[in-house]
């Protein structure tokens, strides 16, 4: 097989991969159900389908995964400021391919030699692996804090702790929760180390596929999401002779094994959207079952013959010999990773939280001082966190819930909630004076929000006042 056709083949395997991605995104929490109630955030998400489906079926299409993922960066767009941190990742790789498929059409249009086009692979995925790199460098420096480490606070502790309870071989003693935190954080600093030489590789993919299936198996956080975009980014990691490998293993070479892989790609659109499908009948009929039981066999179906795959191409494909760039040459590509970078740092900058891949992390770096072991208090710029709430009281669930926990509000984000909920009553110490509000709305302070554009770019969690900083997403 030539370079060309292993290039074609990859991007196919990751065409595929991002689409089911996509699909899997969806399924974890259900957003697109809310279209049924005209819900603008579930009618957003309800628009993913179409194209995901079109890739499905045609995964050679550049139109296709170009569109799938301007549909992801509009709703992006629009969803923001409210953006987890799987969904900003997803919507790096989205850019990624825009970017990739516009450079190769801006250099078709200036060039005319054919050999211009696999150059479009070439930038993607060299995107894509830098991409990966530092998710995982930012997800592993995060953590490097008091909170994340100390048993009672850890995130990693209370999600084995889930584990243990719903699976009883697995031991939930002290020292078992004090390896999850530590294995933690040094299977996601060997993830991407492994991934950086090509000759072990294939090892780290294989740890990582282990690593994220296991995080999958907790049904309270459903992060089969973020899962998902993690296989897709493995696939730019894939050497030329694991492609000839997986090419013989499934027989595609072979005419029989073409169709085969034809229909397949049909059975995983069909069965997403019987998922979909399932998803409906909960809001039409209150089943809950059926919807939880059928993406989740979905999900698990698919992570263990992406597992299995992967393990027979450690076992038996040859050696890796080709060198794979790690880093875009392009500039555009490293003007993406320059901001991806920046979105990374932007929690030391006290301008955003939540969508910036600290999830779980239990960092705390606002208003009382950092817990990370090597970084200072944020600098907080905008003085976000020298402007504290305590509520007292509230008839609004979300605010009471904030009053009971012991949590405090940025004034910044305490003024954008009660202009869009203006007829919630509430009672709280601002700057050491108590303000009663009988309804929020006939106060002229909240007749109006902050400044669009600074709250469609700023999304502040709520301050633990507990000395260890609790888990949070």
């Amino acid at each position: 097989m030539r370079p060309k056709d292993c290039a074609e083949d990859r991007y196919q395997l990751f065409a595929i991969f991002w689409a089911l991605s996509t699909f899997f995104q969806q399924f974890a929490f259900g957003s697109f159900l809310s279209s049924f109630n005209s819900n603008p955030v579930g009618l957003i998400e309800a628009c993913y389908f179409a194209p995901a489906v079109w890739v499905l079926l045609r995964p050679a299409s550049r139109l296709a995964l170009s569109t799938l993922a301007s549909i992801n960066v509009l709703g992006f767009l629009i969803r923001l400021p409210q953006i987890p941190s799987h969904r900003t990742a997803a919507t790096m790789v989205s850019l990624a391919v825009l970017v990739a498929l516009c450079s190769t059409l801006f250099a078709a249009r200036n060039s005319s030699k054919a050999t211009q086009f696999p150059k479009c692979e070439e930038n993607l995925f060299a995107i894509l692996r830098s991409t990966l790199v530092l998710l995982y460098f930012f997800a592993v420096f995060h953590k490097l804090n008091t909170g994340f480490l100390h048993l009672e606070s850890s995130c990693a502790a209370a999600f084995y702790s889930r584990l243990s309870s719903w699976f009883p071989l697995t031991p939930g003693a002290i020292w078992a929760q004090y390896g999850a935190i530590h294995g933690t954080l040094a299977i996601e600093t060997i993830i991407p180390l492994l991934l950086c030489f090509k000759g072990s590789r294939r090892i780290g993919i294989l740890l990582g596929v282990i690593f994220h299936s296991l995080l999958s198996l907790d049904f309270y956080q459903h992060t089969m999401d973020f899962s998902s975009i993690m296989f897709a980014l493995y696939v730019p990691f894939l050497s030329d002779q694991d492609l000839l490998y997986l090419r013989k293993l499934f027989r595609l070479d072979q005419e029989s094994g073409s169709q085969q892989t034809t229909k397949l790609r049909i059975i995983l659109a069909v069965v997403s959207l019987l998922v979909c499908a399932a998803g409906a009948n909960q809001v039409l009929t209150g089943n809950l079952g059926l919807f939880f039981i059928a993406r989740h066999a979905f999900w698990y179906s698919f992570a263990f013959f992406v597992l299995a795959a992967t393990f027979m191409c450690v076992k038996d494909a040859e050696q890796a010999t080709e060198a794979t760039p790690l880093f875009p040459r392009l500039l555009t590509g490293r003007a993406l990773l320059a901001v991806y970078f920046m979105t990374g740092c932007l929690p030391y900058f006290g301008l955003h939280y939540r969508s910036s891949f600290d999830m779980y992390s239990s960092l705390r770096v606002e208003a009382f001082g950092s817990n990370h072991i090597l970084m200072p208090a944020a600098w907080d710029p905008f003085g976000f966190f020298k402007d504290l709430v305590e509520i007292t009281e509230s008839n609004d669930p979300l605010l009471q819930s904030y009053a009971s926990g012991g949590w405090l509000l940025t004034y910044f984000e305490f003024q954008d909630y009660l202009f869009k909920h203006p007829d919630i009553s509430v009672r709280y110490v601002r700057g050491g004076k108590e303000v009663n509000l009988a309804r929020a709305g006939d106060n002229a302070e909240f007749q109006s929000g902050p400044p669009y554009l600074m709250r469609k770019l700023i999304w502040l969690r709520p301050i633990d006042t507990h000395q260890l900083a609790r888990c949070q997403w």
